[in-house]
């Protein structure tokens, strides 16, 4: 099992931030999302899929219906 670190942007911050006033539901989604994609980054919450059009690992993980994060799974540090 590997295990990432998160380094978020002023920006991600701020839409977090936005997202927490403005839709707590899906604020609280994104956060277990990012703690299970840090402890299990090729499964866990979400439906994680290996996106097949790439050469390297790439992963996307579900948000809500219409929205996924996408993600390359051999990253040490995930800047958000």
């Amino acid at each position: 099992m590997s295990c990432w670190e998160f380094s978020f942007t002023r920006l991600f911050i701020k839409q977090k931030t936005f997202l927490k006033k403005n839709d707590a539901k899906f604020s609280e989604r994104l956060g277990f999302i990012l703690l299970s994609m840090r402890d299990t980054p090729r499964d866990g919450l979400g439906k994680p899929e290996r996106l097949k059009y790439k050469d390297r690992e790439i992963w996307s993980r579900r948000l809500d219906k219409k929205n996924r994060a996408v993600i390359p799974a051999k990253v040490l540090t995930l800047q958000v």
